[in-house]
């Protein structure tokens, strides 16, 4: 994508947000087609050589940024995610298609058929493990 096509769909988008909130003057930078089409233009590389739209590139960051900011807990004895009320936070979840909460079993505890939420981190024969305070306990020297 080009800086004109950001600036575009930049604009695009903040018009976008205030015809939402209300503002029923605010024109439209672009058609929602025009949108899309920047959105799903492929622009940045990957690692892995694979390229990636604005739009995927969008939604791993916010979800990067729900993973720091949102709260962490347990339900059902599953490591989750949850918004605690926060409307931003709502927002990314809602962004990104996760439910509230969000089950993460990337946080969970890594012996095998525990889930609890990981807390503590610390090296094992097996290598460097993140655990939950009960599993953490029982290792030897804690």
């Amino acid at each position: 994508m080009t800086k004109e096509d950001f600036a575009l769909l930049r604009e695009s988008l903040e018009q976008a947000v205030a015809y939402k909130n209300g503002d029923k003057t605010a024109a439209r930078a672009a058609t929602h087609d025009e949108a899309v089409v920047l959105l799903s233009k492929p622009c940045y590389e990957t690692e892995n050589m694979d390229f990636q739209t604005p739009l995927d590139v969008a939604i791993d960051v916010i979800k990067d940024l729900l993973h720091q900011f949102a709260y962490s807990g347990e339900k059902d004895g599953r490591a989750t995610l949850w918004t605690g009320g926060l409307s931003a936070l709502e927002s990314g979840f809602e962004f990104v298609g996760w439910d509230n909460p969000h089950f993460t079993p990337e946080l969970e505890c890594e012996r095998t058929d525990c889930h609890a939420a990981a807390v503590c981190g610390a090296s094992t024969p097996d290598g460097y493990r993140r655990l939950c305070s009960k599993h953490y306990q029982e290792l030897p020297n804690n």
